[in-house]
């Protein structure tokens, strides 16, 4: 697979030969990404830079960046890349003590260092424990949190513990708006889907008090330890009612749904409140659609493929799965979005959020839509080189295997029946 970087200038000089700008031909240096290289050197010889683009995607941010860590604390060594997409760019910094982690937040989400350092005073070990923050640049440092994803009985224990926190926050909208987050009430919800509109005057009925709403709460955001499980990753903050926090954590752990709601609403005081629940998933979807919608927007526009369908696959399933009475087995609206549409672009994007901790972004890939599904693995390895016919294989192989779950895995071969096959050890 071919990958174009951009990387800030070496402090040694690097091996190999060095070509002047004025001389290169995108087509011959990386034929794949031929219009990728064409932007840069654009960019090179003075075209403007899209406002959005985020700053450490910008020469100079890592320099800064780690100017500031080593202000801070005692550095050993060069930062470790952890992640780096629109959304955020995370790296390590190892020191006699312990390890630290940096994490940069795009334009919508500069409330997080300071939501983040709130909830870690309040409520130490059930979020990470905050070293330092820069709210203006949008940079939280924390202390190493170890643990594993949350999955089944550890899934719930990280519900009760985001259930708990929601509880401690109810009542403090004006606390919450001060450390930047936005509101996002019923009256919102209402307005972005007004045939749910009852389920809003429902659940406003149960009298459950606008608290935090985590946002993004889903197993991959639910870390295990010794002691608990904590939850992580505060960017979609906002003020809310707390069980909208539903939908994204139920939409994956399908098949463990009703332990996973007995578990939320348990710290709970109150009766009838696994309705609560389930208007609180409905809801919740449309706040997800929302949520995808404003930061999509936000993206500069060659990265804007990474959410384009989110928002009407989220209303897709807050009108279609409405208080989870339309879940059964075979329901079209439960199947993963690679398994109903032709669109190469919708089948990978499904890949790039089902497991965005481990999935690698092939931004190029996307640009080549309708492609025809190849019709052996063998033929695609033939013809290698040939974007046309090997996009699919290229980006599958390069999958971490942990993203394939029984289901996705059933799902994608139904559709896609000559994709290569997962076992249930996790070898291909």
């Amino acid at each position: 697979m071919t990958t174009l970087l951009e990387l800030d200038a070496p402090a040694e000089e690097p091996r190999g030969e060095w070509m002047p700008l004025r001389a290169v031909e995108p087509s011959s240096i990386a034929p794949v990404l031929a219009d990728g290289v064409e932007g840069w050197l654009a960019e090179q010889s003075g075209a403007s830079i899209p406002a959005e683009r985020p700053p450490w995607a910008r020469p100079g941010w890592l320099a800064d960046a780690c100017a500031w860590v080593a202000d801070i604390a005692a550095v050993r060594g060069e930062p470790g890349l952890v992640r780096q997409w629109p959304l955020s760019a995370v790296y390590r910094f190892d020191t006699e003590a312990d390890a630290l982690y940096l994490k940069a937040v795009f334009s919508l989400f500069r409330h997080e260092p300071a939501v983040s350092a709130a909830l870690a005073r309040e409520h130490p070990g059930a979020v990470p424990d905050v070293v330092a923050t820069d709210t203006a640049r949008g940079w939280i440092l924390t202390r190493e949190l170890r643990g594993g994803y949350a999955r089944g009985e550890s899934a719930c224990d990280g519900l009760r513990t985001a259930a708990r926190i929601n509880r401690a926050w109810a009542e403090r909208a004006d606390e919450l708006r001060s450390l930047g987050c936005h509101d996002r009430g019923l009256g919102e919800l209402r307005a972005e889907a007004p045939k749910l509109a009852p389920l809003c005057d429902r659940l406003a009925d149960y009298g459950i008090a606008d608290s935090i709403v985590h946002g993004d709460l889903h197993h991959g955001n639910m870390l295990v330890r010794d002691d608990g499980v904590a939850v992580i990753d505060w960017s979609d903050a906002a003020i809310g009612q707390p069980f909208l926090d539903l939908a994204p954590v139920l939409k994956i752990g399908e098949k463990q749904r009703g332990a996973l709601v007995d578990a939320y609403v348990e710290p709970w005081p109150g009766n009838g409140l696994r309705e609560a629940a389930a208007i609180g998933e409905a809801l919740g979807c449309v706040y997800q659609a929302i949520s995808y919608r404003a930061i999509n927007a936000a993206f500069e526009p060659d990265d804007q493929w990474l959410f384009a369908n989110q928002h009407g696959e989220w209303m897709e399933r807050a009108t279609g799965s409405r208080m989870g009475s339309s879940r059964r087995s075979g329901d079209q609206r439960m199947v993963p979005p690679s398994a109903r549409t032709t669109s190469w672009a919708d089948f990978l994007s499904f890949f790039g959020t089902s497991n965005s901790h481990e999935t690698p972004f092939v931004k190029s890939i996307l640009r080549w839509e309708s492609m025809t599904p190849l019709s052996s693995s063998a033929d695609a390895t033939s013809v290698l080189g040939e974007r046309a016919r090997t996009s699919s294989l290229i980006f599958i192989l390069s999958m971490p295997v942990s993203v394939f779950t029984r289901a996705t895995s059933s799902a994608l071969t139904a559709r896609y029946p000559t994709l290569p096959k997962f076992g249930t050890s996790g070898a291909p």
